[in-house]
């Protein structure tokens, strides 16, 4: 991505170097900005301002990323790539100055991390300005999860989504391509990183609620399901006149790593609320476990890492470099394996202190596939098949962990109409969407499968103040 591929040196891929350097610090600062504080306390007005400089100086250098970028459209500088790829001479200057630089195929993510990075501060002015140093109320925790969050989704942007020939610059003026432009595709994608913007807040927010009780799911689902449905749509590859649909073997086939990379973002943009969720909704309606809780954590992790297994199983057998579903089956388990290490690290999580959360270990492991996932998928884009499964596993696991444990309160009958309800609609669910790769129809009623089994999971468990007393007594 940002140190460029050409002889000269390059100020838009310097600053988006310099991004993805400044998330590490973001992505730590939770750990070592408090602790200094303490150190120097003669000086709080400056660690406030660092606070502060953490989401500010990603968007004071994509802004000057941008401003050169749009100089070198103007002056029509085909020394930058970009301007030999998507520049125009017979523009108008204002288009070249504005909209060239933005509205291109080269730029989809480049303008969608400029949009983000100026939202996330808008919406850090609208709700106050939480601080990693506030000791009242649940500020300090809200920052922590932001900064965490804007820490790991940098990286996916500026090495995932932007290529470093895009912004490189020569010593020699570049043969004209004239690539086209893809206006409706940025639109969507900018649309979708205000989204996210948006969902960063909320997810903090709700994550600190979640700590004590349910609440506060609402914004976090519909900015991140949004945001999804909105970075897909911009991801597919344009269709040409007359054609209605596009089989999903034949992108995945092609190789569409922005769409692959997108679908793995969704576990994390909308499976994990709906995990947190859940895992406090279970919590309140039937409590703490009066024995066999180490079965209901096996529960968790086989359930997770077989319908992981399932999900790469049945879409990866249609793809034509897949012979039948032996092969299908065997490279699905390949694909899993980095996957399931990352978990079985984040239950791990624990020992480090970050044991607040009902089912820590559970937690963890979750959280540990979803930060992942996107980070596997880059590295081989087909890991994104697993996303389903996981998906599905994620949004029922509080619940269905609650089945093996010792709970004299929780009838048989129950626990067996929740599982066999559960599975069958996961199990279902992955058909349709091995069916859907040919066929829209079959893909939205496996969209549909996987939304509803998180509704039933959720209205399994409708919390009431005699299960939550009766369980914190257990």
């Amino acid at each position: 991505m940002a140190v460029g591929g050409g002889d000269v040196n390059s100020v838009p891929a310097l600053c988006l170097t310099l991004v993805l350097l400044w998330s590490l610090l973001q992505w730590t600062a939770p750990w070592w900005l408090p602790g200094l504080a303490k150190r120097y306390p003669e000086s709080p007005d400056q660690m406030r301002w660092f606070d502060r400089a953490l989401t500010l100086v990603p968007a004071l250098l994509l802004i000057i990323a941008a401003l050169d970028l749009s100089r070198a459209h103007l002056a029509y500088d085909l020394t930058y790539a970009h301007v030999a790829a998507y520049g125009d001479a017979d523009l108008p200057s204002w288009k070249r100055l504005l909209v060239t630089p933005f509205y291109s195929e080269g730029s989809l993510w480049f303008s969608a991390a400029v949009v983000f990075s100026v939202a996330q501060l808008v919406m850090e002015g609208r709700n106050g300005r939480d601080s990693l140093f506030d000791v009242d109320g649940d500020g300090a925790g809200s920052r922590q999860q932001t900064l965490r969050w804007n820490g790991w989704l940098w990286p996916i942007i500026l090495l995932g989504f932007i290529s470093s020939d895009v912004f490189a610059v020569h010593s020699e003026p570049q043969t004209v391509t004239g690539e086209a432009v893809g206006n409706s595709a940025v639109l969507f994608t900018c649309a979708g990183a205000v989204l996210l913007a948006v969902w960063i807040n909320a997810l903090g927010r709700f994550s600190q609620s979640t700590l004590t009780g349910e609440g506060g799911q609402r914004s976090v689902l519909v900015s991140g399901g949004i945001a999804s449905a909105l970075l897909l749509t911009a991801a597919l590859p344009e269709r040409t006149a007359g054609m209605d649909w596009v089989a999903g073997t034949e992108h995945i086939a092609l190789g569409v790593p922005g769409l692959l990379l997108v679908t793995s973002l969704v576990v994390a943009f909308i499976g994990y609320p709906l995990f947190l969720s859940l895992l406090a909704r279970v919590h309140a309606a039937r409590g703490q476990a009066s024995g066999r809780r180490f079965l209901g954590l096996a529960r968790t992790f086989g359930h997770t890492l077989v319908f992981c297994w399932l999900s790469g199983t049945f879409l990866l057998e249609p793809l034509p470099s897949v012979s039948g579903w032996h092969s299908a089956m065997w490279e699905a388990f390949t694909l899993l394996l980095p996957l399931a290490l990352f978990g079985l690290l984040g239950t791990l999580l624990p020992l480090t202190g970050l044991d607040a959360r009902q089912r820590p270990e559970a937690w963890g492991f979750n959280l540990g596939m979803a930060l992942s996932l996107p980070f596997l998928t880059m590295h081989e884009p087909l890991t994104a098949l697993l996303a389903p499964g996981l998906f599905a596993a994620m949004t029922t696991t509080p619940l269905l962990a609650t089945h093996p444990e010792g709970r004299v309160d929780l009838p048989r009958q129950t626990r067996a109409i929740e599982s066999v309800v559960i599975i069958t609609t996961s199990v279902a669910a992955l058909i349709a969407l091995h069916m859907g790769l040919e066929s829209s129809k079959w893909l939205f009623a496996g969209i549909l499968l996987l939304t509803s089994q998180a509704l039933f999971a959720h209205m399994a468990c409708r919390p009431t103040p005699e299960a939550s007393a009766v369980g914190e007594q257990e």
